[in-house]
This record gives C-alpha cells, structure tokens and sequence, in this order.
C-alpha cells in the first residue's frame, strides 16, 4: 500500500468516526457512568453516587462506641442523561438490624450497640412522571468491631 494510499484510509476512517459520534450527539445519546447498578424505565436512571463496596473485609464496622455513617445517596438522570433536580428518591432496606438506621436523605448509620453483624441490600427508587418505579440495590455488610 502506498503512502499516499494508506494517509487516504486514515483520513476516511477519522471521519468515519466522526460522523458516528456527532450522529449519536444529534440522537441525544449520552455516556455516563453509572457505578454499582442501575435501573432504568421511562427514559430515567436511577443510580447510586458512591461506586464504595461494604462488603465482607471492607463492611461497616460499628465502632466501641458512637456511631458511623455511610451515604447510600442516589441520583435520577432523564433520557438525555442530566441529573433530575430535586428527584423524591425513597431509601430503604432489605432487613431491619438493630443497631442500624437509614435516613430518608439515604444516610446508614451504624451504632455501637449493633450486636452481631448483617448482610442486606440497601434500596433506592424513584417514581417516574410517567407512574413507573425503578430501583437500584447495593448489597452491603455491618460488623461488629471486635476490639
């Protein structure tokens, strides 16, 4: 292949490229990261802002005494991938522990008087303005701190 043949397929395969992506720009096709689960209906995703995993060596410890606090905040994006300002995103989990309590802002804390660990899945979801639900769970793990 000559070089004048092969700066001609660079240049076609360049543009190519560039025609595909403004081709999905002009179709409103948004990328974004969407860390540990999603869910999505009616054009929304539903995700969680923190991409942390709680589980096993790296669960929730309860401290001696006090408490700690993880953020299970979600966020909603629309079809065109912008965040859903003011989203009324409803947290939940899978199991009641003492010990443990979830905020309606998707705040975990976990106190000291937990007694013994627990593996559960933390839930958020919204209902979309067309009535449909979607959800995301995070599956997470508390212990008790041996010392």
């Amino acid at each position: 292949m000559s070089a004048k043949a092969k700066k001609i397929t660079i240049i076609a395969l360049i543009a190519v490229v560039a025609l595909a992506a403004l081709s999905l720009g002009a179709w409103g096709v948004s990328m974004y990261f969407l860390p540990f689960g999603d869910s999505s209906g009616g054009g929304y995703t539903i995700s969680f802002k923190s991409d942390t995993i709680l589980m096993r060596s790296d669960a929730v410890t309860a401290p001696a005494s006090g408490y700690v606090r993880r953020s299970f905040a979600a966020r909603v994006l629309d079809s065109e991938g912008y965040e859903v300002e003011d989203a009324d995103i409803t947290y939940s989990v899978s199991k009641q522990v003492e010990g443990v309590e979830l905020d309606e802002d998707g705040m975990m804390s976990v106190y000291s008087t937990l007694q013994k660990g627990a593996t559960f899945d933390v839930t958020a979801t919204y209902s979309a303005p067309n009535g449909e639900e979607i959800s995301v769970s995070k599956k997470t793990s508390v212990k008790k701190n041996s010392s």
